[in-house]
């Protein structure tokens, strides 16, 4: 039910929950965590704070900027397919098949 994902760690491995909100066309907003910049794609499904300030600011424009969030919710459900079962083991193939080629 919620409209944004709203991280305030200091510290994450992977942050999933953003994964998980992103499925749903939720824009998350985040500290500066592990994955957290990756995961945002560039600013167009997340942003990432770099301190208090920034977080209030950004977390605003997010809520009251209609145009903003739909951009950002739409290009969340494009973006979360890189994230894909498939997406994940085709990528994990590859990098397994590159480790070996220089075996050969």
């Amino acid at each position: 039910n919620a409209n944004v994902i709203a991280g305030t760690s200091l510290s994450e491995g992977f942050p999933t929950i953003f994964v998980e909100g992103i499925i749903f066309g939720k824009p998350f907003i985040t500290t500066e965590v592990g994955g957290a910049y990756e995961l945002s794609n560039d600013g167009k499904c997340g942003l990432v704070a770099k301190d208090i300030n920034d977080y209030t600011n950004k977390l605003t424009d997010l809520i009251q900027d209609e145009v903003l969030y739909k951009k950002m919710s739409k290009e969340c459900i494009k973006y979360v397919k890189k994230y894909s079962p498939e997406n994940q083991i085709k990528e994990v193939e590859a990098l397994i098949n590159k480790i070996l080629s220089k075996y050969k």
